[in-house]
């Protein structure tokens, strides 16, 4: 039903530093094509011009507006609403800033908080979990969309499921576990019990404001305080500089997801991968064209 699409968020204000020189200030990671098809953000919004998503919401530093417009005219995606922030606070701001915006008016909107910087090969996969992932969000859950480990990796953040859920293949979040040592990564790769993090969030645009303001209050008014004194122009938002300053620049999993109630990961066969590292770009079927 149109009324129950879900609206994606493009979250595309991260830099890359790890990928240092390749990525910077000027040009960073979002807006390099490491992935077939061109840049990451386009893959991005690419993924969501399907019939059962709303327009994208598009959140990127005010600085890189211009280059963003570009990449969404190519991925032939037009915007709902743009949010440029005048520095980045991290995805726990971030995530903020857009559902305190859109809880505004539609509390009840499904939100998907899509990182602009991944590879995702099976599209398909992808789209299935997460419609599993709004069904789950319809009963008050917060889910994070987890990858069964394919290598112990140790620059990757980690899930550990919990008991199962009444949604289908849906289980509470026992535990996450940030970039562990080889030893632990190899222990989680070959016990089966773990997932990689995505870094892919669904719920409704209430429950992330909700579960924001019980584990990171000051994150939340903070974001508030730069919404209320923010700037708009057309289909732009501008958050309040001095306010948006005051926010604890923090991840959303480590604030946020490990300290709710709600909080559920779901398994995505979706073909996954993170370009944020020079180890694992060599993966990415572009990367040997970019640099030749």
């Amino acid at each position: 039903m149109k009324g129950r699409r879900i609206q994606p968020v493009i979250l595309a204000g991260g830099l890359g530093l790890r990928l240092c020189p390749l990525s910077s200030f000027i040009r960073p990671k979002p807006f390099l094509p490491l992935a077939n098809g061109g840049t990451l953000l386009r893959q991005t919004a690419r993924r969501v011009r399907e019939d059962r998503y709303k327009a994208p919401i598009v959140s990127c530093l005010g600085l890189h507006h211009g280059m963003a417009l570009g990449e969404m005219a190519k991925a032939e995606l037009a915007a709902d609403l743009w949010i440029l922030e005048p520095f980045g606070r991290d995805t726990a701001a971030a995530i903020a800033l857009a559902a305190q915006n859109v809880a505004a008016s539609d509390p009840d909107r499904i939100l998907a908080f899509l990182p602009a910087d991944h590879e995702i090969r099976k599209g398909d996969a992808f789209h299935e979990a997460i419609e599993r992932a709004a069904a789950a969000a319809r009963e008050g859950y917060l889910s994070a969309l987890g990858v069964k480990p394919e290598w112990a990796e140790t620059d990757y953040g980690y899930i550990q499921p919990g008991e199962t859920l009444r949604q289908a293949a849906a289980r509470r979040i026992a535990r996450f576990i940030e970039k562990p040592h080889d030893k632990a990564a190899a222990r989680f790769c070959s016990s089966g019990r773990y997932l990689w993090n995505s870094g892919i969030f669904v719920g409704r645009a209430e429950s992330f404001v909700a579960a924001i303001r019980s584990a990171a209050p000051a994150v939340l008014r903070a974001t508030g305080r730069a919404l209320r004194k923010c700037q708009r122009r057309e289909q732009a938002l501008m958050p309040h500089a001095d306010s948006l300053a005051a926010a604890p620049k923090l991840s959303f999993d480590r604030a946020v997801m490990e300290k709710i109630a709600n909080a559920a990961v779901l398994e995505a066969d979706m073909g996954w991968r993170d370009c944020g590292t020079w180890k694992r770009l060599g993966e990415t079927a572009s990367f040997p064209s970019l640099i030749g």
